[in-house]
């Protein structure tokens, strides 16, 4: 069954360094989501700040994101699993109007 799947980290669970690592913008952008696309994260969008980056996805397998996450930068399983977060339903849209609303930014209200 479909649901909707966020998986991220954030200035508040990873490094700047470790952030900059997974910013999409242009081409890695494009090819990040036909990656995802193409192994079954159907309405799938990346949110990619300074700040934070954010995989919103419909899928059954929430697992699918956090490994495109390891594979993309060539890191072993698990390597991410102390700065991720993963919210899935009810709890993923919640996240998502507290990030649209700037309640989650580093400088609060800012979006």
């Amino acid at each position: 069954m479909q649901k909707l799947v966020v998986v991220g980290l954030s200035h508040r669970t990873a490094s700047l360094e470790t952030r900059e690592r997974f910013a999409f913008e242009g081409t890695a952008l494009r090819e990040a989501l036909e990656w995802l696309r193409e192994r079954g994260a159907d309405e799938c969008v990346i949110l990619s700040t300074c700040n934070r980056t954010e995989i919103y996805a419909c899928t059954p397998h929430d697992d699918l994101l956090v490994n495109f996450l390891h594979e993309w930068e060539g890191l072993p399983p698990n390597a991410l699993q102390p700065y991720l977060y993963i919210k899935r339903s009810e709890e993923a849209v919640e996240h998502l109007f507290r990030v649209a609303a700037g309640l989650d930014s580093q400088v609060l209200g800012e979006s």
